[in-house]
């Protein structure tokens, strides 16, 4: 795969899409798979609704209907889907805003919710809350 093909790749809205290639995944939390040629179908609400390996019973029967329904995505070449890397941390001065906003995505928040808050808060700071005095 081109880098111009992966960027294409990474710019497609998946939602509602099969993709077919070579994933790397965790299905439990201590054990990783590689699997080649295999399906991954994603909901319009983009979560994962399927990861059918290349030796699964429906995986013809799902190929055949996302291609006729020209929903398939393939990855070609050396390229490989791996699961995404989730930064789960929280700095100090987000600690008032934890659980609030998670119906958005991060981007919407960012540009939105974080505004707001910021701007009815313009003295809020870690240091004061956070940080110890010597």
């Amino acid at each position: 795969m081109t880098t111009q093909a992966a960027e294409e790749v990474a710019r497609t809205d998946l939602r509602g899409k099969v993709v077919r290639g070579s994933f790397l995944h965790a299905p439990e939390p201590d054990r990783l798979e590689s699997l080649s040629d295999a399906l991954i179908s994603i909901g319009e609400d983009g979560l994962i609704q399927a990861v059918l390996p290349a030796d699964h019973a429906g995986h013809e029967s799902l190929l055949a209907s996302a291609r006729a329904a020209d929903r398939l995505v393939t990855l070609t070449g050396r390229a490989w889907m791996i699961p995404g890397l989730v930064d789960l941390h929280v700095h100090a001065p987000q600690y008032a805003q934890l659980g609030q906003a998670l119906d958005v995505p991060l981007e919407v928040w960012l540009q939105d919710t974080r505004s707001r808050w910021r701007a009815g808060s313009p003295t809020w700071t870690s240091r004061r809350r956070f940080m110890r005095r010597s």
